[in-house]
């Protein structure tokens, strides 16, 4: 009977490991379109099942969980991305009007708050030419992140619609992602899990 009941204990504690394991994914970051809040090299961890509950190191989904919030770091799969994977920040949710004047993100005719920052502050990125011009704070678009633009490139957009049951997605580097402002609005279930922390110290 103790044996019977150790076997299932370690049955037990290895498909909770195993789900585990396939919930929680390490990426590596290969891009500066993120740049400053994500930087080359650095790994980040990703929650799969945070939006939808799916079978353990499989992309097939059993239930829905919840739905991307405006402000989480996403990964998804862009299209004609070929299967590669991305990061990239939701910043319009299904049903809202999406533009940039002058670099600034407005959401429903709404402008975020932008408080411009010291750039001298991420030498790194000026030494691997990942920095525009002005390194700001956003505010009003989700939790407060840095983003980067370069007066006079790619400073207006839009104004666009998201359509229901897709996203408008954004890398914090404006001069330097590919996103939704080129490939449009993305679907639901392109959306893989949702990053959770950055495992790169600095």
């Amino acid at each position: 009977m103790k044996k019977k009941t150790a076997f299932i204990i370690v049955a037990v504690l290895l498909v909770v490991v195993a789900a585990l394991a396939g919930t929680f994914r390490r990426y590596r970051i290969v891009a500066a379109s993120d740049a400053p809040s994500l930087m080359p090299g650095d790994f980040v961890v990703a929650n799969s099942s945070a939006y939808d509950l799916r079978v353990p190191f499989a992309r097939t989904r059993i239930a829905r969980v919840a739905d991307p919030g405006r402000g989480d770091m996403v990964i998804c799969r862009m299209p004609r991305s070929e299967g590669r994977e991305y990061v990239k920040r939701v910043v319009g949710l299904p049903g809202d009007e999406i533009e940039i004047r002058l670099n600034r993100l407005h959401v429903n005719g709404v402008p975020v708050e932008l408080e411009k920052l010291d750039p001298q502050r991420f030498q790194e990125l000026a030494e691997d030419g990942s920095l525009g011009q002005v390194v700001a704070l956003e505010r009003g678009a989700g939790p407060e992140h840095l983003v980067t633009y370069t007066p006079g490139r790619f400073e207006s957009f839009g104004p666009v619609t998201v359509r229901e049951g897709e996203y408008f997605l954004m890398g914090d580097n404006r001069d330097n992602s590919l996103d939704s402002r080129q490939l449009g609005t993305i679907p639901r279930d392109r959306i893989l899990g949702k990053v959770v922390g950055n495992l790169t110290r600095r």
